[in-house]
């Protein structure tokens, strides 16, 4: 249970917690980033008290980057299953899986797979450092992260990327040995006398509710959103998808938009693809035909 002051005057917590930051910042048993500065250790605190833990257990597990609150993957872990979630890690150097299950909707699973070809996309494999000495537990906190933020955001309060990967140096437990370098793209610009041109980017990858959506002429960001059109709209996404994986991805974006109401089409769904699959028959018959 968070250390909490037991009133409900806002000045009077607010009081206490800078109180207890001053005391605290002069403690050498805490880490770098806390050490003479209250201000991060305020801040701490809040996020503490807001997620309901204590804030000695949030020191040990939570980093402050660049302003941001940075939980570590353990942290994400125990907070989800104390939600009462379910969340499954298994893996070795080479991958890991996380596979988190919603205490309301134990029929669907979030998925999340970290192994060496990903790594190596995103330029992380082989760099020295955290990447080189603990591969194990680096792929595992990536697949944390990244399922968390596929099904439980709620649960962190906002704060889902690991020191890691907002740039800081860490040891296999997750904890910061060296912050993100000081100096950022952005920075370095304001110091230049010409124009930097902007960097060619690649074009963003179409998501299956975007690509499904464009296939049937609908939008699920409607200008003044009518609830029933809504989940109308959501429905015909997901009896729309051809695979597990895009019912999945539609699945997730439907249920932050309308919630509940969107589980018997999914489950609908669901059905339907696992029994075309048990019979061995094309889910697409017309996509099937025109590759023959």
């Amino acid at each position: 249970m968070s250390t909490q002051l037991a009133t409900t005057d806002p000045q009077a917590a607010l009081h206490e917690k800078m109180e207890w930051s001053k005391a605290m910042s002069t403690g050498s048993l805490l880490p770098q980033q806390y050490r003479q500065n209250p201000g991060n250790l305020l801040f701490a605190a809040e996020y503490a008290d807001n997620l309901g833990v204590g804030r000695i257990h949030v020191l040990t597990s939570i980093a402050v980057i660049n302003g941001k609150p940075s939980p570590s993957a353990d942290l994400m872990a125990a907070m989800v299953r104390t939600h009462g979630h379910k969340l499954r890690v298994y893996g070795d150097d080479t991958q890991a899986t996380a596979e988190l299950i919603r205490s309301d909707d134990p029929d669907f699973t979030f998925t999340a797979v970290w192994d060496i070809a990903k790594a190596q996309k995103a330029k992380l494999w082989g760099n020295k450092g955290p990447w080189s000495q603990y591969p194990a537990a680096m792929l595992r906190a990536r697949a944390i992260s990244e399922v968390v933020r596929m099904g439980a955001q709620d649960v962190m309060a906002g704060g889902i990327y690991t020191p890691e990967e907002l740039g800081a140096v860490v040891n296999a437990d997750g904890e910061v040995l060296e912050q993100p370098a000081r100096a950022t793209a952005e920075r370095v610009d304001e110091h230049r006398q010409e124009p930097r041109p902007a960097p060619a980017q690649e074009p963003a990858r179409q998501s299956a509710t975007d690509r499904l959506a464009a296939q049937l002429g609908a939008t699920t960001a409607p200008a003044q959103p009518d609830p029933a059109a809504t989940l109308d709209t959501w429905q015909a996404l997901i009896a729309a998808t051809d695979t597990l994986e895009d019912l999945q991805q539609v699945y997730h974006d439907a249920y932050k938009e309308v919630g509940d109401a969107i589980i018997p089409a999914k489950d609908q769904r669901k059905t339907e693809l696992q029994s075309a699959a048990t019979d061995d028959q094309p889910i697409d018959a017309e996509l099937v035909d025109d590759a023959a």
